[in-house]
């Protein structure tokens, strides 16, 4: 949870909302985000869900299908089985994985928010969808930010050793390093992160029509 400070976003509220921050992206890049996957990877608290559900929020204004597979979410419910030694997070980034490519398929729009934390899981996730629908975005943050952003104490609870396998201390993760993109959440706000993507996948159509 962010609010925007001058050309940044910072600690507190939802990156903006509360300051009533009212993005516009155009009806037909937002179209484009049908039948695609943005995968958001990234360290915990990075902003990846905040930027999911901006995206979706804006496709649901035009009436446009979309969808959330948020990995806090689906780690309560349909992933709850999973642990999180790498057989578990291969597993979790799998199933993830699978249900996106259906959705898309479906002519959905699907806003992945998931750590997976290994290039070879990205990479399996990316086989999956087909690259023609997969598109890679690296929600960049210090871990020094992501911490001062953590509202649930998960970061505080890992450096003290409260929490083990926690992605960013005990557990490392490997930035892409062929991402569509990289969004650099410490000093970008929300609406250019979420313009941004819109406008790469419309650049990619173009290309690929």
């Amino acid at each position: 949870m962010y609010a925007v400070v001058g050309p940044a976003f910072r600690v507190t509220t939802a990156w903006g909302r509360e300051v009533g921050l009212k993005m516009c992206i155009p009806k037909n890049h937002l179209q484009q985000l049908s039948g695609q996957v943005v995968w958001l990877t990234g360290l915990p608290c990075s902003g990846k869900t905040t930027i999911a559900q901006e995206l979706r929020r804006q496709c649901q204004e035009h009436s446009i299908s979309s969808f959330i597979l948020d990995g806090d979410e689906l780690r309560s419910g349909v992933n709850s089985d999973l642990g999180f030694d790498e057989a578990s997070r291969t597993e979790n980034v799998r199933r993830v994985a699978e249900l996106a490519k259906l959705m898309a398929a479906s002519e959905i729009a699907v806003f992945v928010a998931l750590i997976s934390p290994r290039r070879s899981m990205r990479s399996m996730a990316k086989e999956i969808i087909g690259s023609e629908r997969f598109h890679e975005i690296f929600v960049s943050c210090s871990a020094e930010t992501c911490a001062q952003r953590d509202v649930k104490g998960h970061w505080r609870k890992a450096n003290t050793g409260q929490m083990s396998n926690f992605t960013g201390v005990q557990s490392g993760y490997e930035n892409p390093e062929h991402a569509n993109l990289i969004l650099k959440t410490d000093e970008l706000p929300l609406e250019e992160c979420c313009r941004q993507i819109a406008e790469l996948v419309t650049a990619k159509a173009t290309v690929q029509a």
